[in-house]
């Protein structure tokens, strides 16, 4: 968690949105500081966030693009690694695995805050909002850990584990609401 007493705002990290290198650039910003463990939920935050009527925002990423990021970075460890574990899953064993994995998470948004960041529109709605937040030197966003051969999500999931995400992964549906 970033807070900003200056510019009055708190970022809330969310895992697989790009979130180091957000929080990398909102440190630059004069008066930011790190309140707790990078990905720590509102949970494990406790009484620790501060009732300051600063403005909270996150950035938050379709589940399904998050579970084929997670399929493409175990294709590319298994095709690049120099000892790999005996037997090596097969594509449609990764796919499932990770499907799987999706559908029994306890979840993938961890806040609530005021104002939400989608991941495919990141830089512009961030440097916006840090716009309206008087900050004056805005850093730049920098790329970090970028999935190296990863596909458009919908390339990697039959229709029955579509079905399958959309019926049991709730923010799905969260995430399509913020249009």
């Amino acid at each position: 968690m970033i807070i900003n007493h200056k510019h009055q705002f708190m970022f809330f990290a969310e895992p697989h949105t790009a979130s180091r290198a957000c929080s990398k650039m909102l440190l630059k910003i004069q008066g930011s500081e790190s309140l707790a463990h990078h990905h720590a939920t509102s949970e494990q935050l406790g009484k620790s966030i501060p009732e300051s009527g600063h403005l909270t925002f996150s950035v938050i990423r379709d589940p399904r693009d998050v579970i084929a990021t997670k399929i493409a970075h175990a294709q590319y460890n298994y095709k690049t690694a120099a000892v790999v574990s005996k037997p090596v899953p097969t594509p449609p064993e990764l796919v499932e695995r990770y499907v799987k994995w999706g559908c029994t998470r306890k979840r993938f948004f961890y806040h609530d805050p005021d104002f939400v960041i989608r991941y495919e529109e990141l830089e512009e709605r961030l440097y916006s909002l840090l716009t309206l937040l008087k900050v004056k030197q805005i850093p730049p966003l920098e790329q970090s850990g970028v999935t190296r051969e990863k596909k458009p999500w919908w390339e990697y999931f039959d229709r029955s584990q579509m079905n399958r995400m959309r019926r049991d992964i709730p923010e799905i549906q969260q995430f399509l609401e913020l249009r």
